[in-house]
């Protein structure tokens, strides 16, 4: 899944990204008994720890396919838990920005070997076809290691065997379960609801805003080129179809103002967002509708997932005739998105 996927989504052929309920939280936590999660100052101390080898998931907790993953990256971490020579690590895009875009990132999740050999100051990365199941993880990580005379961990044969004999009680499993967050993702919108048209647009305005915040700057600090016309064209196809005049005014204003120049720095980027957010109050609807943040509630959806397709769905249809027929008739707001 890579970042133009999510920036051409202007051609309404973006793949979405499924989400758990608490979707900005991370797959792997401190907690965790053996993954070791990596800020930035863990991350530098990795590099520099050429004693090891070391194996890194670089993933966004958004993405369907690292959420799919993830198990099978906690059993190999399972697996090497009594090998002192051996870590598993996982780095948080989304908290790491800074990090991922010096490795380079551009898709999710991207899986690299550090240390082998031990003078290597260039990782290795995995193949797609090794990040099928724990097995086939473990037998490539085995293979690196071989090839370059380091030690071959014992009992590759029997993996769950040799993890039950290292685990010593740690839970593994901690991952929520994908299957019935995509389940719950395309459940069928009720259109005749008046309150739920104004849940689905209170939705759609915070999928909106993380494809602004989330999507444009993956693997890169610079929006630029043919990332910055991609971009462009997001937005002005917000602008044209987000339903009620307010709304699309308020998306032309984020369009004219990226188009003042022909490249951002993700700081600026970062400060424009935030000023364009307090600008558009003065005619979104409801007022706060691009102020949402994913990290707030949803107000009908709980997933990722769902609020892409939710948006997809506002931004195609044409049923909602005017302003009045999306504000709710005998409840507040602040009542319907509590």
């Amino acid at each position: 899944m890579t970042v133009k996927t999510l920036l051409l989504a202007a051609t309404l052929t973006a793949a979405a990204s499924a989400r758990q309920p608490r979707d900005n939280s991370p797959l792997f936590t401190t907690e965790q008994c053996q993954v070791r999660t990596l800020n930035s100052e863990g991350h530098a101390a990795m590099l520099a720890d050429l004693d090891a080898v070391w194996l890194v998931d670089y993933y966004a907790p958004w993405c369907p396919h690292c959420r799919q993953f993830a198990p099978a990256w906690e059993k190999a971490a399972a697996f090497y838990a009594d090998n002192a020579n051996v870590n598993i690590a996982a780095v948080d895009c989304t908290q790491n920005s800074e990090v991922c875009n010096k490795e380079g990132i551009t898709g999710y999740p991207t899986n690299k070997l550090y240390h082998v050999p031990p003078e290597s100051t260039e990782p290795v990365k995995m193949p797609h076809k090794n990040r099928k199941n724990t097995s086939t993880v473990i037998a490539w990580v085995e293979e690196q290691m071989e090839a370059h005379g380091l030690k071959i961990s014992a009992n590759t044969d029997n993996i769950d065997a040799h993890i039950e004999k290292v685990n010593n009680g740690c839970e593994m499993g901690t991952v929520p379960n994908i299957v019935k967050a995509s389940k719950t993702a395309k459940h069928e919108l009720n259109d005749l609801s008046m309150e739920m048209k104004y849940k689905r647009l209170h939705d759609a305005g915070i999928a909106a805003v993380s494809t602004f915040e989330n999507g444009f700057y993956v693997g890169t600090t610079v929006l630029e080129g043919e990332r910055y016309d991609a971009a462009v064209k997001w937005v002005e196809a917000l602008a044209k179809s987000f339903p009620m005049a307010g709304n699309r005014v308020a998306l032309s204003s984020l369009v004219d103002i990226i188009k003042e120049q022909n490249k951002w720095k993700q700081n600026d980027w970062n400060t424009l967002l935030t000023e364009w957010k307090k600008n558009a109050t003065t005619t979104s609807f409801p007022a706060s509708l691009f102020e949402s943040s994913e990290k707030k509630n949803w107000a009908y959806c709980t997933t990722y997932t769902c609020g892409v397709w939710t948006l997809f769905h506002t931004i195609s249809v044409s049923d909602i005739p005017s302003d009045t027929a999306l504000k709710p008739t005998a409840r507040s707001a602040s009542d319907i998105l509590c």
